[in-house]
């Protein structure tokens, strides 16, 4: 059935969690995969869930409730077996870097919203702002739905984002290789770089390089 919290500030995650209901937040200490969470449906359109974690490894996630938050100091994926986050929707994802340790920030899992959100829950896009710290990349991002502002300060490698709706912006650092396929608007792309990849929308705001 359903639950109000777990809270596990200090305990690391080796395992699996399956709840066939609603959970209001999840928080773990590390993530040490394989592992999956899986959140049942929602009962009502005030139902969503937020993650608190620290450093993941091979973590997928399956929740048939809209995340609120998902915020991390480091997603890393290094057992060739895609990392995936499944919702209908996300409203935030925030991965902390921190300077005292190497390659923090990054963040490295799938996305599929699929948008099947019930009426009258508050949600403005069904991807809100995503900000990481570090790096992005080995991931693909299929979003039903309006997408926020995405920023990745570092390099972006070998990341797909694809959506038959508008996206908000883009900011992002060096970008070796990502495609952006997008039925729609993107306000502003902004990159210190752009090796390789293909954008694709009906229309772009602006497009600027920094070198």
């Amino acid at each position: 059935g359903s639950i109000g919290t777990i809270s596990l500030r200090d305990i690391n995650l080796v395992g699996d969690i399956t709840i066939t209901g609603t959970v209001s937040q999840i928080q773990v200490n590390d993530v040490f995969g394989p592992c999956t969470i899986t959140i049942g449906a929602p009962n009502s359109y005030r139902d969503s869930v937020t993650f608190r974690m620290r450093n993941v490894e091979e973590l997928s996630i399956d929740s048939g409730t809209s995340i609120r938050s998902i915020s991390v100091a480091n997603w890393a994926d290094t057992d060739g077996l895609a990392d995936n986050i499944t919702a209908p929707s996300l409203g935030s994802l925030q991965v902390r870097a921190n300077k005292r340790i190497a390659n923090s920030g990054s963040f490295a899992a799938g996305l599929t919203l699929t948008g099947n959100i019930l009426a009258g829950a508050k949600v403005k896009a069904t991807l809100g702002s995503v900000r990481i710290g570090n790096a992005l990349g080995n991931a693909d991002w299929n979003i039903t739905g309006t997408v926020g502002a995405i920023s990745a300060a570092g390099t972006v490698d070998n990341w797909t984002l694809t959506t038959a709706s508008d996206v908000r912006g883009l900011r992002l650092g060096q970008v070796i290789s990502a495609d952006l396929d997008v039925n729609g608007h993107i306000g502003r792309i902004q990159a210190g770089r752009w090796g390789a990849g293909l954008i694709s929308a009906n229309t772009v705001g602006s497009i600027t390089a920094h070198g």
